[in-house]
């Protein structure tokens, strides 16, 4: 039940919550492709992401010297359906224009990871 809480308290977090939904549609995404899609700075994306791998929501995958966060594997089914099903919003929409205006990956992962 202390798990429920913590999530759903992590999704109380309106920049979180886009993180996360911008994550899921993505399935995975670097910290320089976060901080274009939300117009964040680096700190804040790396203290969102901070609080969201303690709690166990995303993992990250190095590749050289960058890591690439996704939904957790271990993330109970009830969540990654909640993630799945959440409505679109603004934000999130012009968060996904944002990314698209940097090209594909694995291109605009060299553009801005590189």
């Amino acid at each position: 039940m202390q798990q429920s809480v913590l999530m759903f308290k992590a999704l109380s977090d309106a920049k979180r919550l886009l993180m996360l939904q911008l994550i899921t549609r993505q399935q995975e995404l670097c910290v320089c492709e976060l901080t274009v899609a939300l117009e964040l700075s680096q700190p804040l994306v790396s203290q969102l992401i901070g609080k969201c791998r303690r709690l166990g929501l995303i993992t990250g995958r190095k590749e050289g010297k960058w890591l690439h966060y996704s939904l957790a594997a271990d993330l109970p089914p009830w969540f990654i359906q909640l993630m799945a099903n959440l409505p679109s919003s603004s934000e999130l929409e012009l968060a996904e224009q944002r990314l698209m205006q940097m090209g594909n990956r694995p291109e605009r992962v060299q553009k801005c990871c590189a």
